[in-house]
């Protein structure tokens, strides 16, 4: 994915009415296994980009926003990889909206939110993608901008 779009797909995260009135700045060098790219801005907000394997071994991608106290502001999941309406359903805002205000570590089933029944390796999938991206924030980004 080229730098621009995937700084705009980002920024969605960050927030889809702003997406094109903010000034973003990609970050770079990122070494978090599972991470493609990151952007903030200059109030303090993140995006990270982040992948992880789910069903027959296709990625299964996120995108999740961070406010300036590092919680989950927001998250855009790409299942489209997944089995259609077992473990594309990762995708949809009733499961994706368990992680927005999750401000505490790691995540896994049960905590913020549970798997899906019948959809457990593209829930994991989204677990794994969102625990690199919460990694990546902790360690790579944070207090570093």
């Amino acid at each position: 994915m080229e730098s621009r779009e995937l700084a705009i797909r980002l920024a969605r995260a960050l927030d889809a009415k702003k997406a094109f009135n903010i000034h973003i700045l990609e970050v770079e060098n990122l070494t978090t296994d599972g991470v493609q790219g990151a952007v903030t801005t200059a109030n303090g907000d993140v995006a990270v980009k982040a992948v992880a394997s789910g069903y027959s071994g296709k990625d299964v991608t996120v995108y999740v926003a961070f406010d300036a106290e590092g919680a989950v502001s927001n998250i855009s999941i790409d299942a489209s990889t997944q089995t259609t309406g077992i473990g594309s359903k990762v995708a949809n805002d009733s499961f994706a909206s368990g992680f927005v205000g999750w401000n505490g570590g790691e995540v896994s089933n049960g905590s913020p939110v549970d798997a899906l029944s019948g959809a457990t390796y593209s829930s994991n999938a989204v677990f794994n993608a969102v625990n690199a991206a919460i990694d990546c924030y902790n360690n790579e980004i944070k207090g570093v901008l």
